[in-house]
């Protein structure tokens, strides 16, 4: 008589991690980590054998980490999958409901425009792709506070990732806008502005600010059209990065050609480290040595982000008050500042942002990972106010007996460009099918294995095959003729 079959336990994805950065201390023989796990010998020496596959997908976000099963998605399915995350991701940035109907219509659209054929979208397949990304078509808001228990696996998930780093080896970045020329008069025109498409492209900049979890600050980067104009040989201080960008946006070259400097320099340190950023369309995944790229869950508030909780506020408000003593020294040698918006030149405001950032505090940005949800012990003398109480006690008092600061409007005033886009507000279809086609080298080719996505993969021939006959159509055509249904 055969004795039953033994059931395997499968792994999740994290249990995966935890598996793999146990192994790597060697407190365990393989032996007590199958027993551990509940699992067999040979799965173990398995997922170890596939440990930078895991990783990879753990560091990436590519996959939900409570799935078990992984396997190989190749060609345009996966660009399809990706292409679809980065359409809803954009929706739901601007607070636009995004339905099953709409995913099922842009899946055919984008299966077009990649060639392939007998692709239907059927409910079976949006049931799949929901449950594969973990995705919620209910109404949905950027500015709402995270799901608690999306924030309890973050915290969770933190602690794996950053298990083997000193916190000056745990890096955060993340970008902001600037209107390096707004005064408290120009509160009424600029506040509530995005500038997506690169309107008042001269009047603002895009910064990147990237910084440890033990308060090192790197050098900003500021992206604006205004360096092509400067002749000036001293235009930009020494202590500052600076590119140039038509509309004064982040874009995919300027963030990769930014990471491959970081990764340089942290090699050139002897150090391995590791950086959190968010899923926004410039930051794809780049194959660096010292560097270890973890993506924030998509679905993630700003909740998550050390920059937003206190960073970017402070830096701020160190900037705006330089803006006022500028404009208090004036007033107060009785000059008249003639044209405000030309007076603050590049040279200026690149000085300025060099100081009010070397101004930002280490315990203000340790505070800033602990509120984020990172281990770290906050100290309670640092807190959201204390960069509006310097500054109301500075120059702020005497801006309002000047008439310069009207009487209540500081705290919009620091963050009037808080809505400025740090990237192209665009929905192209044919943008994001180009751009991960193009990319689909750094694609990640594991997604979890669903029956219901069948239909993209049966019968189809080789990605590269599949792409040619459409390529030009990406350039060129429109995306559904008028008359197609």
């Amino acid at each position: 008589m055969f004795s039953p079959k033994k059931s395997r336990n499968a792994l999740t994805l994290r249990d995966k991690v935890r598996l793999l950065n146990l192994d790597k201390k060697n407190a365990h023989t393989r032996q007590q980590l199958a027993n551990m796990f509940g699992i067999g010998l040979t799965q173990v020496y398995r997922v170890v054998k596939d440990r930078e596959n895991i990783m990879t997908l753990y560091h990436t976000n590519k996959i939900n980490e409570e799935f078990c099963r992984v396997s190989q998605l190749r060609g345009v399915k996966m660009v399809v999958d990706v292409s679809l995350l980065e359409w809803i991701k954009r929706l739901r940035d601007r607070n636009v409901h995004v339905t099953g109907i709409m995913i099922k219509k842009t899946a055919l659209e984008m299966s077009k425009l990649l060639g392939i054929e007998g692709f239907k979208a059927s409910n079976g397949w949006l049931q799949g792709f929901i449950k594969r990304y973990k995705l919620s078509l209910s109404k949905y808001s950027r500015a709402g506070s995270t799901a608690p228990a999306l924030m309890t696996t973050w915290k969770s998930r933190i602690l794996d990732v950053i298990n083997e780093y000193d916190a000056s080896d745990i890096y955060a970045l993340d970008e902001t806008g600037l209107f390096f020329r707004a005064q408290p008069s120009h509160l009424l025109a600029y506040r509530n502005e995005r500038c997506s498409m690169g309107e008042m492209a001269d009047n603002r900049a895009t910064l990147l600010l990237c910084v440890s979890m033990s308060g090192e600050k790197e050098i900003p980067l500021v992206i604006c059209s205004c360096y092509k104009e400067s002749s000036k040989d001293d235009a930009v201080p020494p202590a500052i990065e600076y590119q140039y960008e038509e509309r004064s946006l982040m874009t995919t070259t300027i963030m990769r050609d930014w990471l491959i400097r970081f990764d340089r320099k942290i090699g050139q340190q002897g150090r391995k480290v590791v950086l959190f950023l968010d899923h926004a369309m410039s930051h794809q995944s780049v194959v660096l040595r010292n560097v270890t790229l973890t993506f924030v869950h998509p679905n993630f508030t700003p909740s998550w982000d050390p920059m937003a909780q206190g960073v970017f506020q402070n830096f701020k408000a160190k900037y705006r008050e330089r803006v006022l003593k500028y404009m208090v020294d004036h007033a107060l040698a009785n000059e008249v500042i003639e044209r405000p918006m030309e007076e603050i030149d590049i040279h200026t405001a690149t000085t300025w942002i060099c100081s009010a950032w070397d101004d930002v505090e280490e315990k203000t940005i340790t505070n800033a990972f602990g509120k984020a949800g990172f281990p770290v012990k906050q100290d309670p003398s640092c807190d959201d106010e204390a960069a509006y109480v310097e500054t109301e006690h500075s120059i702020a008092h005497v801006s309002r007996l000047l008439g310069i600061l009207p009487p209540g409007t500081l705290k919009n005033y620091i963050f009037i460009d808080d809505n400025l886009a740090i990237e192209a507000d665009t929905i192209d279809v044919i943008e994001i099918v180009k751009h991960f086609y193009n990319n689909s080298s750094t694609i990640s080719n594991d997604v979890i294995e669903d029956e219901s996505t069948a239909e993209l993969n049966e019968g189809k021939p080789p990605f590269s095959t599949h792409f040619l006959a459409s390529s030009s159509m990406l350039c060129e055509s429109p995306l559904i003729d008028e008359g197609s249904a």
